[in-house]
């Protein structure tokens, strides 16, 4: 495509085959057919040259960084300096937003959404990486829960890069089970973990050294409906497929 985008740092793609990127440098949501031409660009916020430019009202974006598609077709929107999760429909119109919530805590820091991921049902959970914390909003967009304690011991978080709903849950544990949540950390650890959606933890899998002499450093992570995790290192090229989890 020749739409120019600074710093595109998400993509998800609707039920119809069209593309939506977060283009966090132009601080606008961006939609594209599957053919890669230009559909739509949301920001309610445009310079004198019909640029986007940052923010804070209503459609206006603020470095959003990550998007996901809900099963109701909403595009829910996370924006890191306005910290906020914003909702629309799918032809771009505003429907409302919620602010993301901070964690109480003495030695907790305001929030910084990064990521953003499905939790099953119609809800949807939120990672807030400086607190190490994932936030389980319902599909009323309220804030439910809040979990994750930093750490490196197995069961804690340090450094959370991204986060991923795993479609096969029901694979690892009871069907009466909650759905699990996949997060990628990279850093001082570098290791993907397994949480439910209330925030029980079930496994991590070291990826530090992932062979002999290579460490991979999983700045983003994707679970597939069959069950596949790929894995996007911070540095070099390769994506990294893992098999289904048991």
């Amino acid at each position: 495509t020749s739409e120019n985008m600074i710093e595109p740092t998400s993509i998800s793609v609707d039920r119809e085959g069209w593309i939506w990127i977060t283009d966090s440098g132009n601080h606008a949501v961006k939609v594209f057919d599957p053919l890669g031409k230009s559909i739509l660009t949301i920001s309610a916020t445009i310079d004198e040259e019909g640029k986007p430019i940052p923010g804070t009202g209503k459609g206006c974006f603020n470095l959003p960084y990550s998007l996901m598609i809900s099963d109701r077709d909403e595009v829910i929107v996370v924006e890191r300096m306005n910290r906020r999760v914003q909702i629309f429909d799918r032809m771009g119109n505003f429907k409302t937003w919620t602010n993301i919530p901070q964690k109480m805590g003495s030695d907790l820091h305001r929030p910084d959404p990064v990521d953003i991921c499905p939790d099953g049902y119609s809800g949807y959970l939120v990672l807030d990486t400086i607190n190490s914390s994932l936030i389980h909003f319902s599909a009323e967009n309220e804030a439910i829960n809040f979990f994750g304690e930093f750490g490196s011991d197995e069961g804690k978080l340090v450094c959370v890069s991204a986060i991923s709903y795993y479609p096969k849950w029901r694979d690892i544990l009871s069907k009466d089970a909650k759905p699990i949540i996949v997060t990628a950390e990279m850093g001082d650890v570098n290791r993907i973990q397994f949480f439910t959606t209330e925030g029980d933890f079930i496994k991590s899998i070291d990826l530090s050294p992932f062979t002999e002499d290579t460490t991979i450093r999983p700045a983003n992570i994707f679970c597939s409906d069959d069950g596949g995790i790929y894995i996007v290192p911070q540095l070099g090229s390769t994506i990294l497929y893992l098999l289904k989890i048991k």
